[in-house]
C-alpha cells in the first residue's frame, strides 16, 4: 500500500523523497522538534532528525509505547556511528529510523506535542498523515485526521477517492465518494492521483454517480408515474414535498386569486399518499431542479440562488395577496426539506473484491514440443517444458541467438538474459532455459516458428501475451500476424483488447480497440475483468474519444443552431436532395404539406446558406441523431428508415418530385455512412 501511495504522492509533486538529506549528513527538523534535551531522535526518510521526548510518544501511541519498552542501547554512550549489531546513535541519542516524510512527520508530531494542531489543505498532506496515524497506533489522531479528510472530501473528492482506493480504506472510499456527488461527473472528470488507482473503481464510483443521480431524478419529479394509484389520476409525482400545506397547494380560486391557466396534480408519496393541485410553474421549476442534477447533488447546484428566485416570483404571480407573503417562505421551507429528503436517499457504499490465481506443475509440451532428441528444454513460468532445435530458435530470434551463445551456468549458479534465466541442462543432458512466459504463450509463439499451420488464437489475453513474447524475443513475422489477428478480435471483443492494450501501453493497439469499441457502450454495466488492472487515465481517454467521436458524427447529422427567435433550430451538411427542391411553388404539391416545411442552416461544401425542408425530414435527421449518440451501428440508415422516408416524402412532395424521393434516400443514406465514416476516422484517439 505504501509502495502505491508514493507512486501517487510522487505524480502530484510530493511524497516521500529517497535522497539521504545533505551531503553533509542528517539534518535537524525545526522547532520544536531540534531541543537538545530529546531523549529520542526520529530519522525520515529524506534525512530530517527528529529530535522528540519518548514519554510524548509513549503517551500518544501503542505502538510506540510496545517499541520504546524494548531493551535498547540508553542515553550516554557517546557514539556517532552504528557498529554491528548496535543501535545507532547521534550526540549520545538513539536514532530510530522510520519511512515517513519529514512534511508527514512534522504533521503527526504537531498533533502529539502539545502546540497548535497543523492546518491541512491538500489531499496528500491528510493521507499521508493518517497512513501514518493508522500504521502507529494514534487513534485519538486518526479521529482527527479523518475529520480533516471528511472536510477536504468536500471540496477535493476525487484525489481523496483515488488516494483511499489505493490506501484500501473503505470507510474513506465511502466519504470521498458521498463527497464527489457534489460535482458534476464526466469523462473529464480526472485528477493524476487516478492514475495509479484501480480502474475498477473508477468504473464503480462512475456507476455510483449515475444511480444516485437517476434516483435524486426520480424523487424531484416522475412524470404520469404507474405506481400512482388511479383513483389519485395525478399527472406528476414527487417524493420531495412532506405535505401539501404549501401556498401553491392551498391558494384557491376562493381566495380571489385569477383563475389559473393550467393546474396539475400532483402526487406525493410521503405514506399518506396526498394528491395536491398545483399550477404549471411548480412542476415547470421541479424540472428545472432535476436538470441540475447532472451539475452535482449539493443544493447550491440544484437549487441555486436565482432559482429560488425564479419561484418566489412566479409563485407569487400566480397566488392571491394574502398566500403570496407566505411563498418566499415555503420556497425555502421546500428547499430544506428537499435537502434532507435527498441526503437519505444517496446514502450508500462501494465494495470491491480481488482476485487470485494459482501456479500448475511441471509437465510436458505437447506435440511437436515433446520430442526426445531435442537439443533445447524452454521450462514455462508454470512448469511445462517444451523440446525444441536450438537452430529453428537462432534463425528466427536474434534474441534466441544471443540467449543461446550464453553457456550454461553451473547448478547452484544463473544467468539473465531478456528474461530468460537460469540455463542449466536437464538429467538426460539437456540444456534447460527458464523463461517468465507461460506455456500457452510459449505454445503460440513456438508455432509462429515451427514448420507447423500459424496459430489462430481464440482469446484476446492470450493474443496480447504472444504479440507481448513476439514483441520481446524481436520474431517480426509473428509480431506482424499478431497485430493482425489484433485487429480482428477487437473488432469481435474491443472492450478486452483495449484494456490489455492499455494496461502494456501499446499506443497503437489501443487506438485499433478504441475505434471498434464505438460499436459497444460504455455504460459502467459493461465494465469487465480485464479492464480491472488498467490504468485509469486510459479508460478516461476512451470515455474522451467516445465522446468526440459521438460529437463528430452528430456535426454530420444534426446539431443545434444558435438560438435565435426566428431563425432555423437545426444545422444540416446535406441540401441536394429532392424534398429540398420541392416547395409550395410545384404544381400537385399537397397544400398541408407547404406549412410543415422548416427553415435548416445548411454548411455543404464550404458553404453556408438557409433553406427549408418538411418536417417528415428533420423528425429523419432527429431519429439519426440519437442514433450516433449510442453505439454505432451498420447501416445508419437501415430498411425501416428507408420505407419510413418513402412513404412520407413521396406524400409530402408533388408527383413529378414523388417518383425521385426513394431514390434520392438510398444516396442520401449512402452518402451520410461515408460522411460519418470519414468525421469519426479523423477524430484521433
Amino acid at each position: 500500500m505504501s509502495q502505491a501511495r508514493a507512486s501517487a504522492s510522487s505524480a502530484t509533486g510530493s511524497g516521500p523523497s529517497n535522497a539521504p538529506g545533505s551531503e553533509d549528513g542528517p539534518r535537524d527538523a525545526p522547532a520544536p522538534f531540534n531541543k537538545p534535551s530529546a531523549n529520542l531522535i526520529l530519522r525520515t526518510s529524506d534525512g530530517i532528525d527528529f529530535r522528540v521526548q519518548q514519554v510524548i510518544l509513549i503517551e500518544a501511541s501503542t505502538f510506540f509505547a510496545d517499541m520504546l519498552s524494548l531493551p535498547a542501547a540508553m542515553p550516554g554512550r557517546r557514539r556517532r556511528t552504528r557498529e554491528a549489531n548496535d543501535q545507532e546513535f547521534r550526540d549520545g541519542i538513539p536514532v530510530v529510523l522510520v519511512t515517513e516524510t519529514s512534511q508527514t512527520m512534522n504533521i503527526l508530531l504537531r498533533f502529539c506535542y502539545p502546540v497548535a494542531n497543523p492546518k491541512l489543505s491538500t489531499p496528500t498532506e491528510v493521507c499521508e498523515a493518517l497512513d501514518a496515524s493508522k500504521k502507529y497506533l494514534l487513534e485519538d489522531i486518526e479521529d482527527e485526521l479523518q475529520g480533516n479528510f471528511h472536510r477536504i472530501s468536500q471540496e477535493q473528492p476525487l484525489p481523496m477517492y483515488a488516494l483511499a482506493v489505493i490506501g484500501g480504506w473503505e470507510d474513506e472510499v465511502r466519504i470521498a465518494a458521498r463527497g464527489s456527488l457534489g460535482f458534476a461527473f464526466t469523462p473529464t472528470s480526472f485528477v493524476p492521483e487516478m492514475e495509479h488507482m484501480d480502474t475498477a473503481a473508477y468504473v464503480r464510483l462512475q456507476q455510483y454517480h449515475r444511480e444516485c443521480v437517476e434516483v435524486v431524478q426520480r424523487a424531484i419529479l416522475l412524470e404520469d408515474p404507474r405506481d400512482v394509484p388511479s383513483t389519485m389520476s395525478a399527472k406528476w409525482a414527487c417524493s420531495c414535498f412532506s405535505s401539501t400545506d404549501f401556498a401553491w397547494f392551498t391558494c384557491k380560486e376562493s381566495h380571489g386569486r385569477r383563475p389559473p391557466t393550467e393546474k396539475v396534480r400532483i402526487w406525493l408519496p410521503n405514506g399518506l399518499r396526498q394528491v395536491g393541485n398545483a399550477d404549471q410553474w411548480v412542476p415547470r421549476i421541479l424540472h428545472k431542479i432535476q436538470d441540475n442534477a447532472q451539475k452535482g447533488l449539493r443544493m447550491d447546484s440544484l437549487f441555486p440562488p436565482e432559482l429560488v428566485d425564479e419561484a418566489i416570483s412566479v409563485g407569487a404571480t400566480y397566488t392571491c395577496t394574502v398566500c403570496r407573503m407566505n411563498i418566499a417562505r415555503d420556497v425555502r421551507r421546500f428547499k430544506s426539506q428537499m435537502e434532507s429528503i435527498i441526503g437519505t436517499i444517496i446514502n450508500g457504499s462501494i465494495s470491491g473484491q480481488g482476485t487470485s490465481h494459482s501456479a500448475g506443475t511441471v509437465l510436458e509440451a505437447q506435440a511437436p514440443f515433446n520430442k526426445p532428441l531435442a537439443n533445447l528444454i524452454i521450462r514455462t513460468s508454470d512448469g511445462v517444458d517444451f523440446r525444441v532445435q536450438q537452430a529453428l530458435l537462432r534463425e528466427a530470434s536474434t534474441v534466441f541467438e544471443d540467449l543461446l551463445s550464453v553457456s550454461p551456468a553451473p547448478p547452484g549458479e544463473s544467468t539473465s538474459h531478456a528474461g530468460a534465466q537460469d540455463p542449466r541442462e536437464s538429467p538426460e543432458g539437456v540444456r534447460v532455459m527458464e523463461v517468465a512466459e507461460t506455456s500457452r504463450t510459449m505454445d503460440n509463439l513456438l508455432r509462429f516458428i515451427y514448420p507447423v499451420p500459424t496459430p489462430h488464437i481464440t482469446t484476446a489475453a492470450s493474443i496480447c501475451e504472444t504479440l507481448d513474447a513476439s514483441r520481446k524475443y524481436k520474431i517480426e513475422h509473428a509480431e506482424k500476424d499478431l497485430k493482425e489477428q489484433f485487429g480482428r478480435y477487437a473488432e469481435k471483443d474491443p472492450l478486452s483488447t483495449f484494456a490489455l492494450a492499455a494496461k502494456r501501453g501499446w499506443g497503437d493497439e489501443m487506438g485499433v480497440a478504441a475505434k471498434g469499441s464505438l460499436k459497444v457502450t460504455l455504460e459502467p454495466a459493461a465494465f469487465i475483468e480485464e479492464m480491472r488492472h488498467m490504468p485509469t487515465g486510459a479508460y478516461v481517454r476512451l470515455q474522451r474519444y467516445h465522446r468526440a467521436c459521438v460529437q463528430a458524427a452528430e456535426s454530420i447529422v444534426l446539431r443545434d443552431a444558435p438560438a435565435s427567435p426566428n431563425g432555423p433550430r437545426y444545422i444540416c451538411t446535406c441540401a441536394q436532395y429532392i424534398w429540398f427542391l420541392c416547395d409550395s411553388t410545384h404544381p400537385g404539391r399537397p397544400v398541408i404539406h407547404n406549412a410543415k416545411r422548416e427553415k435548416i442552416h445548411v454548411h455543404h461544401r464550404g458553404l453556408n446558406f438557409e433553406r427549408t425542408v418538411d418536417k417528415w425530414f428533420i423528425t429523419i435527421l432527429e431519429d439519426l441523431r440519437l442514433r450516433v449518440r449510442g453505439p454505432r451501428r451498420r447501416p445508419l440508415v437501415d430498411d425501416e428508415m428507408k420505407d419510413r422516408a418513402g412513404t412520407y416524402g413521396v406524400a409530402a412532395c408533388c408527383n413529378a418530385c414523388g417518383k425521385h424521393v426513394s431514390a434520392d434516400f438510398r444516396q442520401f443514406a449512402i452518402n451520410l455512412e461515408k460522411a460519418v465514416d470519414e468525421a469519426i476516422n479523423a477524430v484521433v484517439f
